[in-house]
């Protein structure tokens, strides 16, 4: 009898009923325990960490629950392991009851119970991009399970529902800037993006109005989200939900704290994304600029970050004035000819435009800018000589040879004489290697010297490192 009242309690995964007849809640491992001539059962919970020395009256009063009724001394009892699995943690999720957190209303435990779980999935350490995708999307799922029972009980007006108190509004807003970012590892997909999307525009809906005060949380959010669609920008789908998604920051903001100027942040890791979009699209280059002049009139004052996206939208526009309008931009801004990122960029504009030459200038001209005023704002750095030798290479013109091994002969002088960032690698070659391959059957044995010398530092790069 009490192994059949076992096999009950498990396939109703609730509550389970002791040979004592005294009511426990149902964990993830449980022990048998059998004596001589007395069979007796004990549920250990190691999952909930609940007390349970105190008997039920009857396992069918928290048949709709999985937990038991407590006290609120009681809940603090709640904790997680530190260390966790996917496995375990997928065990627990199955040991849930179906109808779990599908009430009309939550109570004080499934709250807990929710609270638990959302822990348990955050304590856990994912071994493979599957497990870390699989727990991103429980999570995200929990969230909006939590935000729209926030959103039912906000519209009846129970104002004094536990669920709308401030501390389970907190523990909200913090379960759900973590959960953003779970879906931040390598491997993540667009449609999974999209699925941090929308939980948050469902806490902008049904949650934000509660806690206005969570506005700073809300900026960081939308900067993580800009920056991940910003690594699927040959997506065109990613483009269109970059900007709705502004739009409803911008909606929210100004609901929340009209007083206040846009985060420049979050506009700068928008206008980022949207310069990488624009080679993806005929229109690109427009609908930036409608962004920027939109963040200009909202009292927005651009940094160097905002005008490096400017720079980088035209630059990659594919006209051919791009060169000369990034150069007029760079010499008409003060912020922007102050960063050496910037420089950067007017550098790969040129080269794109077709005319290298004016880009090499730029990398001589910061060079004599640095020894004259010995400042270290537009420093020569490594991204400077790869973007000039990349522009030569890409010319196709006849004094590309000589002009893009010159460039690598001066990175190599520089590391020699004490900056070490400067030093040859695979892509500078590579760059190189690409002109000469344009040149002709002649140019092999210049290519030949060429990757001599590739082999050579690699080599030394090689015995440096085990030597230290």
């Amino acid at each position: 009898k009490a192994l059949n009242e076992l096999r009950r309690g498990l396939s109703h995964g609730r509550a389970l009923v002791t040979s004592r007849g005294a009511a426990r809640p149902f964990g993830c491992q449980i022990c048998v325990r059998a004596a001589s001539q007395n069979l007796s059962f004990r549920i250990v919970s190691s999952s909930l960490r609940m007390d349970t020395r105190r008997p039920l009256a009857t396992a069918a009063k928290h048949q709709d629950s999985p937990y038991p009724e407590s006290e609120p001394q009681n809940t603090q009892s709640l904790s997680v392991p530190s260390k966790l699995n996917v496995r375990a943690v997928r065990r627990r999720m199955v040991a849930l009851p179906s109808d779990a957190f599908s009430a009309a209303k939550w109570s004080e435990s499934e709250l807990l119970l929710m609270q638990h779980t959302l822990a348990s999935w955050m304590a856990c350490e994912p071994r493979t991009i599957g497990e870390r995708r699989e727990r991103a999307e429980w999570c995200t799922k929990l969230v909006a399970k939590w935000i729209e029972q926030v959103g039912k009980q906000r519209e009846e007006g129970d104002d004094h529902a536990m669920i709308l108190s401030h501390a389970s509004l907190d523990s909200l807003k913090h379960y759900w800037i973590r959960t953003i970012h779970l879906w931040k590892f390598d491997g993540v997909q667009l449609d999974d993006i999209i699925k941090a999307v929308d939980t948050t525009l469902l806490f902008l809906q049904s949650a934000l109005p509660l806690m206005p005060e969570a506005s700073k949380q809300v900026d960081k959010s939308f900067t993580t989200l800009f920056t991940m669609l910003a690594y699927h920008t040959r997506e065109r789908v990613a483009w269109t939900v970059a900007e709705d998604l502004l739009e409803q920051w911008l909606h929210q903001h100004q609901q929340l704290s009209s007083n206040e100027k846009p985060d420049l942040i979050v506009w700068t890791s928008f206008l980022t994304l949207a310069a990488k979009c624009t080679p993806f699209s005929s229109s690109g280059l427009a609908r930036f600029e409608k962004h920027w002049h939109h963040m200009i009139s909202m009292g927005t004052e651009p940094d160097e970050v905002a005008y490096a996206a400017l720079l980088l939208a035209w630059a990659r526009s594919g006209r051919k004035d791009a060169g000369q309008r990034v150069q007029a931009l760079l010499e008409a801004s003060e912020v922007a000819r102050a960063s050496s990122l910037c420089y950067n960029i007017s550098i790969e504009a040129w080269g794109r435009s077709g005319e290298p030459d004016r880009g090499e200038e730029q990398l001589w001209k910061i060079m004599q800018i640095q020894q004259e005023q010995s400042t270290t704002s537009k420093a020569i750095d490594y991204s400077s000589f790869l973007a000039a030798i990349r522009g030569w290479s890409f010319s196709g013109r006849a004094e590309a040879i000589e002009r893009a091994e010159r460039l690598v002969d001066w990175m190599q002088k520089l590391h020699d004489t004490g900056h070490t960032n400067m030093k040859p690698d695979g892509h500078v070659y590579s760059a190189a290697l690409l002109a000469w391959s344009k040149a002709g059957p002649e140019a092999g044995p210049k290519v030949e010297r060429l990757l001599r010398r590739m082999t050579a530092a690699t080599e030394i790069a090689s015995l440096d490192s085990h030597t230290a």
